[in-house]
This record gives C-alpha cells, sequence and structure tokens, in this order.
C-alpha cells in the first residue's frame, strides 16, 4: 500500500485541476479530514495519481467523501461503483487521432457510441470527446468540417441515450511532458472550441475545459 495522506491526495488533486476547490482545512495535516458539505463535486482524473492501483486511490477517495473518478480503465468501472463512487466520465477515442482528420471517421464514431454504452452501463453522465492532432495536407476549414460533420453524426445516438459527448480543449504550447501540452493538436483555442460547439447545436454537446492550479505551501 502506498502511503499517502489524505491532504497529500487532494493536493495532487488540486494540482491536476480535476478535484476543483478544496477546504482552507487541508492547511492542517488531518489525517481524519472528510469532506463535509459536498457543495463541489469532486472527481478523481485516475492516471494523474500512477502508479498508485486503482483500487487503492478509490477507497483513498471513499474515504475522503469524494463524489467520483475518471481516466481509469473501464475494468475498474465495477469496483469503483462497489465503493459507493460515480463514474464521472468514461473515454472514448483517445486525443491524437481525432475527427479531424476524416480517414478517423468509422474509428471515432464507434469509440464515442462505445463509450456512450458504457457511461449507460455505469450510470456515467458523460463520454469525451477531443478534436485530434492537426494532419498535414488538410487546411483549417477541412479539419473544422470533418470534426462538425462526424460529431452531427453521433450526436443522435447520444441523445437517445441521454448521454453528454464533451469536448476537450487541450493546451499545444508546454512540451515538456506529453500530458502537460499537447503540440499540434487541433482544438487548442478556447473560442474556436465553443465555435464548434455551437456548430453542433445539440444540448449534448458540451466543453470540457480544465482549470489547473498549483498548490502553496500553507502559512500560519
Amino acid at each position: 500500500m502506498t502511503n499517502l495522506s489524505r491532504r497529500t491526495l487532494l493536493k495532487g488533486a488540486v494540482a491536476t485541476g480535476t478535484a476543483g476547490v478544496i477546504s482552507r482545512a487541508m492547511a492542517d495535516d488531518d489525517p481524519d479530514f472528510k469532506i463535509k458539505n459536498a457543495r463541489i463535486k469532486q472527481s478523481i482524473m485516475g492516471w494523474t495519481f500512477n502508479p498508485m492501483p486503482t483500487e487503492e486511490l478509490a477507497k483513498h477517495c471513499r474515504d475522503l467523501g469524494m463524489h467520483a473518478m475518471e481516466g481509469v480503465d473501464a475494468k475498474h468501472y465495477p469496483m469503483i461503483r462497489d465503493l459507493g463512487l460515480k463514474i464521472a466520465l468514461t473515454g472514448s477515442h483517445g486525443f491524437q487521432k481525432g475527427p479531424c482528420d476524416p480517414a478517423n471517421r468509422d474509428m471515432v464514431i464507434a469509440k464515442i457510441k462505445e463509450g456512450i454504452d458504457k457511461a449507460v452501463e455505469f450510470g456515467a453522465p458523460n463520454v469525451i470527446t477531443f478534436t485530434g492532432y492537426r494532419v498535414a495536407g488538410l487546411t483549417d476549414e477541412q479539419m473544422t468540417k470533418s470534426c462538425v460533420d462526424i460529431w452531427k453524426d453521433v450526436m443522435p445516438y447520444a441523445e437517445e441515450k441521454k448521454i453528454n459527448v464533451c469536448l476537450e480543449h487541450l493546451n499545444s504550447r508546454d512540451n515538456s511532458h506529453p500530458m502537460k501540452g499537447h503540440p499540434g493538436y487541433f482544438g487548442d483555442d478556447v473560442d474556436f472550441c465553443v465555435d464548434l460547439v455551437k456548430q453542433i447545436g445539440s444540448p449534448n454537446f458540451k466543453l470540457l475545459f480544465d482549470i489547473c492550479s498549483s498548490v502553496m505551501p500553507a502559512t500560519r
């Protein structure tokens, strides 16, 4: 078992931008700390705590009183639900190969539908999607049209199943780590991503925007 305090767990969650705003009570090293009011539905992004075993992380989240988990292999969903946690968002086609490349059309639609089916099975409200990385030889207009056409084709299925498809904006500036920045990602402009959401025109197609913050040492 990894030696991890509850304070350290939530500090890491804040740093990755996945757990929301954490109470100032975390300034104290309280081994019995537990979320009390749950005004914010906090979800842990599982992969950010690798190599901690997913079951161990899930138990920490349950003991803290957190709401949900995401970013973990679907094989862990039954265990997470058995612990009383929700699945905040299911996966689909990944962020590198996406609908901005018309060649990915069948794959993207199949993977999003697979994610929708998983969301229905485990009571998750959302499935993630991405634009994918830019494609050499295609203009922005061609890639935009491909994204819109593919998402419009899959959205009737999402609406029928009452699941949200969430387009994630990713930054393309940071090249220090493959999971911090994504040089070459097509949907790297927030205004552009908002415009894509508007072009889809479905109440079930939404924007996923991570807000990341760093944790400063507590002062007394």
